[in-house]
């Protein structure tokens, strides 16, 4: 681990802070993200920090760094989390969602009476859960063998 980022807050940014940490209506997690902040300001390392609030120096670290990346919206909220393949109304997704549902309905495949979440994947380059979630969307059911129905 490097040396901390430096961080030196104008006096009205640390008047602000302090007033928002005060505050009863500031958010518990931004309270906390805010006082890593006016203590790294105050000179202290991580691991002084760290101690002086109980947590771990590596959660000070990934606070105050975002804090100098980004100033006070880096800290005000969490970082999206997860992968959803470019997101519903991507392009890519859609092609990718019509393939899915082109193949299901009219090819069979390879060696095989019916298509699986994981061959389809595995052929179309995707995740198996992706094809369930699309097979869920349309109401397709291809492990019916004796009845294969789209809805």
């Amino acid at each position: 681990m490097g040396a901390p980022v430096s961080i030196v807050l104008q006096r009205n940014e640390r008047k602000e802070y302090e007033q928002l940490c005060r505050s009863g209506r500031t958010a518990v997690r931004l309270k906390e993200r805010l006082t890593i902040v006016l203590l790294a300001d105050d000179g202290l390392n991580n691991g002084e920090i760290a101690e002086h609030m109980s947590i771990s120096a590596q959660m000070v670290g990934r606070w105050r760094n975002r804090y100098a990346e980004h100033g006070l919206s880096g800290i005000e909220k969490n970082l999206p989390r997860g992968n959803n393949h470019g997101g519903k109304n991507t392009r890519a997704q859609a092609r990718l969602r019509q393939k899915i549902i082109t193949k299901t309905t009219t090819e069979k495949p390879p060696n095989a009476t019916h298509w699986s979440t994981r061959t389809m994947a595995e052929i179309l380059g995707t995740s198996h859960n992706f094809v369930a979630k699309v097979w869920r969307e349309c109401g397709f059911k291809p492990h019916l063998i004796s009845q294969f129905k789209i809805k």
